[in-house]
């Protein structure tokens, strides 16, 4: 067998009725399997380190974006209009997206513009009544669910990810595709590695290849950050720079990663025709 781990495993099982029982699962499986594929580096780090997966049998591949497709989208009429000093989010509105961080450190920051979050969940009600009590109710828009999210990004300043976890943040990618930079925290795992660079520092902020990493619920060091993206030539070097990086995540070297990986299994196994 061959196991592609798609999350942070520790992050995505550390709460819920069975996390325990999920946990013994993993670590009494996952060594057992030929090749586990996992979706960052960090991903890697965290099975070899707490579920016991050898280190020889781990195999990174990342996932895969049409740079082509997401071009013609950003192309597109937006179904929220953005300007050139709005930041976006886009996710699901659960706690693991934390977009309560990007909302506070929005209002800290002296940005201009408004902050735009895609997505629809369960904490919009409670997402609504923080923005209400900060006093942004006409610069935070939650605006749901958006069929085409990248014409929003693509004329927008910069993408925020606010994220508590993730295994590798496709939507930074995505948005790096659109030429828009990101403001991204340190989380386990995938921002680092697609920034390349880190690990984020206390109270600063890195610049990395296509946007800037901050330590992890660190609000103030966010709005510093996107305080940063509003210097037109910092900005600029970054949209080029996150461009550049959004081209190494090609579907051509996605099939070939996974290929590899399963052709050394089935050599391992002399099963290779």
């Amino acid at each position: 067998a061959i196991i592609s781990e798609r999350v942070d495993t520790r992050a995505h099982l550390a709460t819920g009725r069975f996390a325990a029982i999920a946990n013994a699962m993993v670590r009494l499986t996952y060594p057992r399997a030929s090749r586990v594929i996992a979706v960052s580096g960090g991903v890697g780090d965290g099975l070899i380190a707490h579920y016991g997966v050898p280190k020889a049998k781990i195999r990174v591949c990342y996932n895969p974006l049409d740079a082509a497709a997401i071009a013609l989208r950003c192309a597109e009429a937006p179904e929220v209009e953005a300007g050139p000093d709005d930041f976006v989010g886009l996710g699901r509105l659960v706690v693991n997206k934390n977009f309560s961080l990007a909302i506070r450190a929005f209002a800290a920051s002296r940005a201009t513009g408004r902050l735009i979050i895609m997505g629809e969940g369960p904490l919009r009600l409670q997402l609504e009544a923080e923005i209400a009590g900060l006093g942004l109710k006409d610069r935070v828009v939650l605006a749901g669910f958006c069929a085409n999210p990248y014409a929003v990004i693509a004329r927008s300043r910069g993408f925020i990810l606010s994220s508590l976890a993730e295994g590798l943040p496709n939507a930074v990618i995505e948005a790096m595709a659109c030429r828009t930079p990101a403001v991204a925290v340190d989380c386990p795992s995938g921002p680092r590695e697609v920034l390349e660079v880190g690990p984020a520092v206390a109270g600063q902020f890195l610049e990395g290849r296509g946007g800037l990493l901050v330590p992890l619920n660190d609000v103030q060091t966010m709005a510093m950050a996107i305080d940063a993206m509003h210097d037109d030539a910092i900005r600029a070097r970054l949209s080029d720079a996150a461009a550049a990086r959004a081209a190494d995540f090609t579907v051509e070297a996605a099939v070939d990663a996974f290929w590899a990986v399963i052709a050394e299994s089935l050599a391992s196994q002399g099963s290779l025709a």
